[in-house]
């Protein structure tokens, strides 16, 4: 219902907004504030940025679920990419229905007061119901640096736009995103901007592989990636055939 989802995100900012006035450690007052984080973390990617900042918290104790460990097996394989391509972008059932089964029993063990989904293209709106009757003083929040109406069904998937009503709260890294979120029954949204992280985003290290003196004609910020990697000594090579 409207009056406890409300009142839980109420509580939550509260709780944030009590420790910001006071100036004082929440571990003598409140007991800890338990959070499951459901994305994937890779060694310096966005995930593992938005961990850190949570496991640095005094006052939480978080548990991690990543939908990439039910799907690494199968999705890569031929009959994996297969069902994919026939499906339109649904990952393979089991996979899927093992990852959420995680899911809620780590939100129901403690039960959590916080669920962080990163992205979330793989978290069933039956799911997020189940989460939001039998665990309801759970606040769930989603917060996707990717375009949440992409027509890349890489960044959105056939879960994702089902699930949008039942978050308690969406933060929106595109602002154009905001007035869609909630055409599309989003109860409340706000625009989140990227933020900068120095242990990810920093100057790569170029000694000894390009004379960088006269500056840069192209920059790239972002995670590294094969394919992306790819197009960018491709422009390197075009631009500058003798810095290798």
């Amino acid at each position: 219902s409207e009056a406890w989802s409300s009142s839980g995100w109420r509580a939550l900012t509260r709780r944030f907004r009590m420790q910001a006035t006071l100036n004082v450690g929440l571990e003598s007052h409140l007991p800890p504030l338990k959070v499951v984080y459901v994305g994937n973390v890779v060694n310096h990617n966005v995930g593992w940025s938005m961990l850190r900042h949570w496991q640095e918290y005094d006052h939480a104790q978080v548990s991690v679920i990543q939908d990439r460990d039910f799907s690494a097996g199968i999705e890569g394989s031929v009959l994996g990419r297969a069902y994919r391509l026939l499906t339109r972008g649904r990952s393979w059932p089991s996979a899927v229905r093992n990852f959420n089964s995680a899911v809620k029993a780590a939100i129901f063990a403690g039960p959590a007061d916080v669920v962080h989904v990163d992205k979330g293209y793989y978290l069933t709106n039956t799911t997020l119901r189940d989460i939001r009757v039998q665990s309801p003083r759970t606040v769930l929040i989603n917060y996707s640096l990717d375009d949440w109406f992409s027509l890349n069904r890489k960044v959105s998937g056939p879960y994702l736009h089902s699930t949008i009503p039942l978050y308690h709260h969406i933060f929106a890294s595109k602002r154009y995103n905001v007035a869609e979120l909630l055409a599309a029954g989003a109860s409340s949204v706000s625009f989140l901007p990227c933020g900068y992280d120095p242990l990810i985003y920093r100057p790569a290290e170029t000694e000894g592989v390009c004379d960088t003196r006269a500056g840069y004609d192209v920059v790239f910020v972002g995670t590294y990636e094969a394919t992306r990697a790819a197009m960018l000594e491709a422009l390197v090579g075009r631009l500058n055939p003798d810095c290798t």
